[in-house]
């Protein structure tokens, strides 16, 4: 069998973005451990230093799910690497903004914001993802940036 279609055997994507969407969404945070690999690393411009395994990427997103607790994440696109063993996943989030978040109080107004993950994975679970996303734009919607 080629390396290829091997590596793309051992990471199942649809069920990594499946189980992102349901931590993200629903709060599942009992599926962390399942995709998220101990030494898991996000690299996040808008954060000051990278996020470090799965307590740090529960801490991530249940800091940002307070704030927005109606988030809603769309996944719009899964493209996948060659190999298999990166994909590029373009989404969309949705939420209202009902508690401070990063020093800015509560505002009640519904954004939206569209980003891209980039994510590598080793032995079927998520080891190392960058973000990017249209924080600017996030910023305008909460009326603190021009």
């Amino acid at each position: 069998m080629p390396e290829a279609e091997t590596a793309m055997s051992t990471v199942d994507w649809a069920r990594i973005a499946h189980d992102l969407v349901e931590i993200w969404n629903n709060g599942r945070f009992d599926l962390v451990d399942e995709i998220i690999a101990p030494d898991y690393v996000r690299h996040d411009p808008a954060f000051s230093g990278p996020v470090y395994g799965p307590e740090g990427f529960t801490r991530y997103i249940q800091a940002i799910v307070h704030s927005f607790p109606d988030g809603n994440t769309t996944v719009e696109d899964l493209l996948i690497s060659q190999d298999g063993k990166e994909i590029a996943m373009r989404y969309t989030w949705r939420a209202s903004h009902t508690v401070d978040f990063m020093g800015i109080p509560p505002t009640g107004k519904r954004v939206e914001m569209q980003g891209i993950s980039i994510l590598r994975a080793e032995n079927g679970k998520v080891v190392e993802c960058w973000d990017g996303y249209d924080s600017l734009s996030l910023l305008r919607q909460l009326g603190v940036a021009l």
